[in-house]
């Protein structure tokens, strides 16, 4: 046996059966529009609430939209950098090369004017008469330099330096050679020993000595000779 239970019935101006009523009504209207989407699109709650979400979607596109932008323009300025070495070098080649021309450009503008002058000064030339006033004379000895006095001073040169050396020598040299040397010094001589006569030193040094005057007479007659040589040929020139 199925039984049912009943609501009590309450008199028309008790509260529960009024908020009752009130909350079975806001549900069943919000049933309805949410089940029925013309009742929904005359609702001014849910077209505002989906103006506003139209309104937030755009504004997320529009985001989404400068996000794609800024990450363009990031990577295109990572691409520059990543180029800018290879750009700054073909820069530095570019301004080598620049240099190089301007600097045969330079060259070139010089030239020119060179020739230019060069062909002033032949047209000016041309068209010039030239007098000669005093011929050309090739001289027949030469001017410089005079061999005749650098020889006759390379000898008397010669001469003074070697008595120089000798005497030089001779005062740098502590030996005593004779007995007044000592007694000019104011020293007194006891005795005196003699030299001990070699033959075969002084064969050997009178040798060396003829070897040396030899040499010595040798070479002042080549002097003597390209001296007179010198003199006949300047008085046969002249």
């Amino acid at each position: 046996m199925r039984g049912r239970v009943c609501p009590l019935h309450q008199g028309p101006h008790q509260p529960g059966e009024r908020q009752g009523k009130q909350e079975y009504e806001r549900k069943h209207i919000y049933q309805a529009h949410s089940r029925s989407p013309a009742a929904a699109d005359t609702n001014p709650a849910y077209q505002q609430t989906r103006q506003n979400a139209l309104d937030l979607q755009a504004e997320i596109d529009s985001y989404k939209g400068q996000r794609r932008k800024l990450e363009a323009m990031a990577e295109k300025q990572q691409t520059i950098l990543r180029e800018a070495p290879e750009v700054n070098k073909q820069l530095a080649d570019l301004q080598q090369q620049r240099d190089s021309l301007a600097s045969i450009y330079e060259q070139l503008l010089n030239r020119m004017g060179q020739s230019e002058v060069s062909k002033q000064m032949e047209i000016s030339n041309n068209a010039s008469t030239f007098r000669i006033v005093d011929p050309a004379l090739l001289p027949l000895i030469p001017i410089a330099p005079n061999m005749v006095r650098l020889i006759i001073m390379s000898i008397f040169g010669g001469l003074a330096i070697g008595l120089g050396l000798v005497f030089v020598l001779e005062q740098l040299n502590p030996a005593v050679m004779e007995v007044d040397q000592l007694r000019g010094l104011g020293l007194e001589v006891l005795a005196v020993i003699p030299s001990i006569d070699d033959e075969e030193r002084d064969r050997r040094v009178r040798r060396t000595d003829r070897l040396v005057y030899a040499l010595a007479g040798g070479y002042f007659l080549c002097i003597f000779g390209l001296l007179v040589f010198e003199f006949v040929s300047q008085a046969v020139l002249v």
